[in-house]
């Protein structure tokens, strides 16, 4: 009599790969598996008579990406990035890393979030668009790649060159303007773009429909030039929203819907 265990192997390298293998084992093999191990099996059959789940994978998931690019446009980073297969894909946190040459540490920031296509074996694009560059010679990003269950890994990371877009944003002329975020209708966050003529104090707050103030965005001094801000809406209901912009004179108000 046999023990038959089918798992599934994630391995992370410069991308989610996985790929599937069928494993048959004599009657009465020992099989040790060591902590921490990334092993998960979707089939158990023990002596022909239990049938079940195996435990979850605590490595990366199994979602293959085979391209991941930046790229300068106007003055924002366009970034692109491919699929080959998704398995229960909740979507990727897109951050960002700016270069300091007076601290060494990498920190990395969360700048939006793009939802999964869940489970498919069609090749799949995704773009993200940072609104908001730093004045430095250049920007490195990476993905957070979230499963349905909470489990994530990280890709490889992207860094941009700058150094031909800074001098150019320093001679350019900005207008006043909220921009209507994106993607919208979003679950459950959106960017938020804005540009400001000079530096002075900015407001952002969220409302519902009644008119009652459900979060405070930004509360701070912005100097002149565009500007980005996630809203992350997990602890919302569904439904429509309004954003109000607050800057010297000038004062603004779209609509927002989240669906969930």
């Amino acid at each position: 009599m046999k023990i038959k265990l089918i798992i599934t192997l994630a391995l992370l390298m410069t991308s989610f790969i996985y790929a599937q293998s069928s494993i048959v084992y004599d009657s009465g093999t020992n099989i040790e598996v060591g902590t921490g191990s990334d092993v998960s099996a979707d089939l158990i059959t023990v002596n022909g008579s239990y049938s079940g789940g195996g435990t979850f994978n605590n490595g990366p998931l199994p979602v293959e990406l085979i391209s991941f690019t930046g790229e300068v446009q106007a003055n924002t980073v366009l970034l692109k990035w491919e699929t080959a297969t998704e398995v229960n894909n909740y979507g990727f946190d897109v951050q960002k890393s700016e270069a300091s040459s007076q601290n060494s540490e990498v920190k990395w920031i969360n700048i939006g979030f793009v939802q999964g296509n869940g489970t498919t074996n069609s090749p799949r694009h995704y773009e993200f668009t940072d609104l908001e560059l730093p004045n430095s010679d250049e920007v490195s990003y990476r993905l957070k790649q979230i499963d349905n269950d909470g489990q994530f890994a990280y890709s490889k990371t992207v860094t941009v060159d700058l150094t031909n877009i800074t001098s150019l944003e320093d001679e350019m002329i900005y207008e006043f303007a909220l921009e209507q975020n994106f993607p919208n209708p979003f679950n459950p966050s959106t960017a938020i773009k804005y540009s400001l003529p000079n530096s002075g104090l900015v407001k952002i707050k969220i409302y519902d429909t009644l008119g009652r103030e459900i979060s405070t965005l930004v509360n701070e001094v912005k100097n002149a030039g565009i500007h980005h801000v996630i809203f992350n809406g997990s602890d919302l209901s569904s439904g429509i929203y309004f954003y109000k912009l607050d800057f010297n004179e000038y004062m603004s108000v779209k609509k927002l819907i989240l669906v969930k």
